[in-house]
């Protein structure tokens, strides 16, 4: 389990990370998979944020303050929140 940040101030890197997803940032619609035409998250929606930060951490543009592994997912995951 990884626990970290990511930084949405980074336009460049947003870009490059929703490429990465092959999705594309649309003035209208929002973040859209231009090939099949499906809004990912549309423009003030409430899970715009979730999208972003999980493109960006798939790509690879993130802070990991903790990489912990083991069997007893309760004492991971304090571990990883403790981290942060």
């Amino acid at each position: 389990m990884q626990a970290g940040t990511v930084s949405l101030e980074q336009a460049d890197v947003i870009v490059q990370a929703l490429s990465s997803c092959g999705w594309e940032l649309h003035a209208e619609h929002g973040i859209w998979a231009p090939f099949s035409g499906d809004i990912v998250a549309a423009i003030g929606s409430n899970h715009w944020d979730a999208v972003l930060v999980s493109a960006l951490w798939g790509y690879g543009a993130k802070d990991i303050s903790a990489d912990v592994s083991g069997n007893n997912l309760r004492a991971l995951v304090k571990r990883a929140r403790a981290s942060l």
